[in-house]
């Protein structure tokens, strides 16, 4: 991992600076930035296209899993059907500026996605960033994306995309790590960037992160393995009631890439007190904020 964000208008611009080149947030911070999330039904695209919010986060699937036919709609498991499909969804939202991340939710469902994005590919000069949960985490089921044929089908269509590559989780605050929970994919989420090292812990409020172990040195060190031959960019989407809890093995992680080394400008950090200073920022309907994403 030892790449740098791409140039104006790629896929890999820094979103930082992608925004600030457009005048839409006023100094290089990851607090400034707002997502929607969810926005899979037509309903919900339409109000994420009018919202103030800076990126647009939807998850796309095949309408029967397994299957080589039919063209990739947006919904999110157990959902398997919508009122849009993901060419539907790139008319409209390649009309706006927005930036784009897209969460895969099978493997079936990439190549033909992929297919759709290069038909786009020229009117999409904004940061595009593409997900999948490809390893179990904290309480999450072994239901993962292949990593290997994920990553190859990306890159072999669009070398320059930002990955977000992120593990299944089930939150529930009488929940510990050993114990595993099916499901349970709602809460906040906090996008930790190898452009930089963590420099907010976000977690949830009250007690809520007492009994959750978060992430294990077996976890990030998975990721790292996988992430560590890559040339893109890549962001590790983690469940933010674990945050607080996992700083150290994502300090580790996100120290493992050496682009960030020399981006650390003046900034003193401090271990500590990064893990301490733990704040939430809830989300307001689908949208929700990321904090310091990059330097």
């Amino acid at each position: 991992m030892a790449t740098t964000a791409g140039g104006p208008g790629s896929w890999s611009e820094n979103i930082l600076q992608y925004f600030l080149r457009n005048n839409q947030i006023t100094t290089e911070d990851g607090a400034q930035i707002t997502w929607y999330h969810a926005a899979n039904q037509k309903a919900q695209m339409n109000e994420a296209l009018k919202s103030t919010a800076h990126m647009i986060e939807a998850d796309v699937l095949l309408p029967s899993e397994g299957s080589d036919h039919g063209q990739p709609i947006m919904a999110h498991p157990p959902e398997t059907s919508s009122d849009n499909t993901l060419q539907e969804w790139l008319t409209e939202v390649t009309k706006s500026n927005k930036g784009i991340k897209l969460d895969f939710k099978s493997l079936a469902a990439v190549e033909p996605a992929m297919m759709l994005l290069e038909n786009v590919k020229k009117r999409l000069k904004r940061p595009v960033w593409i997900n999948a949960d490809i390893l179990p985490g904290p309480n999450g089921s072994s239901r993962v994306v292949d990593a290997k044929p994920f990553i190859d089908t990306v890159t072999s269509f669009f070398p320059d995309v930002t990955f977000s590559l992120g593990w299944t989780t089930g939150w529930h605050p009488e929940k510990v790590n050993e114990e595993k929970e099916e499901g349970g994919e709602k809460g906040e989420y906090f996008y930790c960037s190898t452009y930089s090292l963590i420099d907010s812990c976000m977690s949830l409020t009250g007690d809520q992160t007492c009994n959750q172990n978060g992430y294990s040195w077996t976890m990030v060190k998975e990721m790292e393995c996988i992430c560590n031959e890559l040339s893109q960019p890549v962001t590790f989407p983690v469940r933010a009631a674990l945050v607080r809890q996992s700083c150290s093995q994502f300090l580790w992680l996100l120290k493992k890439s050496n682009r960030e080394e020399g981006r650390r400008r003046d900034r003193n950090i401090n271990n500590e007190n990064h893990c301490s200073a733990a704040s939430c920022m809830p989300p307001i309907g689908d949208q929700a904020r990321n904090l310091d994403m990059y330097p």
